[in-house]
């Protein structure tokens, strides 16, 4: 899942919107689900004219700058270091994001049965 929210980093109200709540079960990483879900994500901001996201992270920095997100700053958030992350919208066609593997493409078929799975294990 992902998500486009206002205030989410609450040591930097400066920085909206954000992409965030970017979750990919264990089982489905390193299959392109990730870029796919940014991509939308960064997709559906351009058609609300937003002119530029930004993300933090704990675990993900090498992703995101793979596809084009750029450091702010480097700070202790929850008691860990975080990254915030910005990707520029305005002006921009919209950049080329790595397609997936055609293999992981035909796996992905699965993934509504796994979001239920996500929800299963919260409850």
């Amino acid at each position: 899942m992902v998500s486009l929210k206002f205030h989410d980093m609450d040591t930097r109200p400066d920085l909206d919107p954000w992409l965030g709540g970017l979750l990919v079960l264990p089982e489905w990483r390193n299959r392109g689900v990730g870029t796919m879900l940014m991509h939308r994500g960064t997709k559906e901001a351009r058609r609300l004219n937003v002119p530029r996201l930004y993300l933090w992270t704990h675990s993900a920095e090498k992703l995101y700058h793979k596809l084009g997100w750029q450091v702010v700053e480097r700070t202790n958030y929850f008691g860990k270091e975080a990254v915030v992350m910005q990707f520029d919208l305005s002006g921009q066609s919209q950049r080329s994001i790595p397609k997936p593997r055609a293999d992981y493409l035909r796996s992905a078929t699965r993934l509504p049965a796994a979001a239920g799975e996500l929800r299963g294990a919260i409850r």
